[in-house]
């Protein structure tokens, strides 16, 4: 209490329009001359409990925090009185033009019941700028919509709890324009029991450019398993991440730019059933796929417009086991063959220990030390012919150890039957407890690729690249001399 009374006086100091300086000196507020957007503007910055305290320090502060931009409201600072102030700024504010944003964070599971929803339900309509609602600990039962919205954004994210994802309830017959003002929709650990919940926010969502589900998961299909189907004109943002059950992802949008999809085809129901991916958009730019593919990938429109892609995701050890499905893989790359720049992840699991680290530590060399050796699929000789990425300017890899595996995805990459005119420049990382082992791995690059015109060469950062020379020659004192640390070592 006494340091509360402290604080308040500090605050009342600083605004006083005549104060007495440090030298004795009388001051001048500058602050509450300012005009009441700027003085909201400040506000926006402070939870709303203490925008709403600031209206103790003068008769000018008095309503200041109602202009605020974003209301931010929180259970952190009042847990047990979280509805009564929430209910009484929502009030208060009310006398003022529409909220223009309006951020709900709750962490208490004593503020997530049925009287905490009927508010965020009340409170919704009245935004006209952004609603953004955070569950920080546990999660809502169910969230029922309003029946309709001004807001031009909407982020919810309703649980963060993995295995409990509260029912999120949309109207069922909404006016034609209830969300026509709605151009950004992100949905987060959500329930939904929805039949046809795309072709929903087809028709009851027009003016959409962004679309993000994580963590959705649909009651409705048999076993679970749904289709997403959405018919957007106006789309130019769609990321699906961890959407549960997929079996088919169809997407008509002349606007789509950036496409990016994450494990959405993992699930033991989704692999036995016909899964199957269309798209219809003549000016993506970017793709970012991380994990399995559909059993059929369709691209419906000529996507020699990619410039990039993205986030794809491999496997250690099973990169190359037939499970992996690489043909996917190949067929993936060769379908966006206009692409310029592409990114790989290796991903190894806790727990796995990388061959080549297994061999240096227990110093043995043996031929069973290797993973995955008894393998009967070869990418190089099933693909060496088919992969012809001629746009291809830079290739980064991360997560890279070296290990068998991984050296024949870089053969199918950039290796001998891979067609690369424009390539510019390879980087290849790997993680920070290996970085003493990045010498011999790329003593290991430079004679399992040692690629015409230009050098491979390790940056002051412990990264393995290669570098297209100028002049298009290659150049082999540079690259004997940025690796002669590496025969050191050896």
């Amino acid at each position: 209490m006494a340091e509360r009374s402290r604080s308040s006086k500090r605050c009342a100091v600083a605004i006083n329009p005549q104060f007495r300086g440090s030298r004795g000196g009388v001051g001048v507020d500058r602050i509450s001359g300012l005009a009441n957007d700027l003085l909201g503007h400040i506000l926006s910055f402070v939870p709303a409990l203490e925008a709403v305290r600031s209206s103790a320090l003068s008769r000018r502060w008095r309503r200041a925090w109602t202009h605020t931009p974003d209301l931010k409201i929180s259970d952190e600072l009042h847990q047990e009185r979280f509805l009564d102030f929430a209910r009484a700024v929502l009030a208060q504010y009310g006398e003022a033009p529409d909220i223009p944003s309006l951020n709900v964070g709750i962490g208490c599971r004593s503020n997530l019941g049925p009287a905490t929803t009927a508010w965020l339900r009340d409170a919704m309509p009245h935004v006209v700028g952004s609603i953004c609602v955070e569950m920080d600990r546990y999660s809502l039962e169910q969230l029922v919509l309003p029946s309709s919205l001004q807001a031009k954004a909407m982020a919810l994210n309703l649980s963060s709890n993995f295995y409990h994802k509260p029912l999120l309830i949309f109207p069922e017959h909404p006016e034609p324009a209830a969300f026509s003002r709605l151009t950004e929709l992100r949905l987060s650990n959500v329930k939904l029991q929805m039949y046809g919940f795309g072709e929903f926010l087809s028709s009851c969502f027009p003016q959409l450019t962004k679309l993000h589900l994580r963590s959705v998961y649909n009651m409705t299909g048999e076993q679970g398993l749904w289709p997403l189907i959405l018919h957007m004109d106006m789309l130019e943002e769609l990321k699906v991440d961890d959407v549960y059950q997929l079996t088919l992802l169809q997407v008509v949008a002349a606007k789509l730019r950036l496409l990016t999809v994450v494990h959405c085809f993992r699930s033991l129901a989704a692999l036995t059933t016909d899964t199957l991916v269309k798209i219809s958009a003549p000016r993506l730019e970017v793709i970012s796929w991380s994990g399995r593919f559909p059993k059929q990938l369709n691209f419906l429109t000529d996507v020699r417009c990619v410039r990039r892609l993205s986030g794809l995701l491999v496997y250690w050890p099973s990169i190359s086991r037939i499970d992996f499905s690489l043909p996917d893989v190949v067929h993936f790359l060769e379908t966006c063959s206009g692409a310029d720049r592409l990114d790989v992840c290796v991903d190894i699991p806790d727990g796995f220990k990388p061959s080549m680290v297994a061999r240096e530590d227990d110093d043995a060399d043996t031929e069973a030390a290797k993973p995955c050796q008894g393998r009967e699929y070869d990418p190089r000789k099933a693909h060496k012919e088919q992969l012809q990425l001629g746009s291809l300017r830079k290739i980064r890899i991360s997560g890279f150890v070296g290990t068998d595996p991984e050296m024949d995805l870089a053969d199918l990459l950039f290796g001998v039957g891979a067609t690369l005119p424009a390539l510019e420049r390879i980087s290849i990382s790997s993680f920070a407890q290996l970085r003493d082992r990045v010498d011999r791995i790329a003593l290991k690059m430079k004679a399992r690729f040692p690629l015409t015109g230009g050098r491979w060469e390790i940056t002051r950062w412990e990264e393995i690249i290669w570098t297209k020379n100028n002049d298009g020659r290659r150049d082999k004192h540079s690259t004997d001399a940025s690796l002669q640390r590496s025969s050191n070592v050896v």
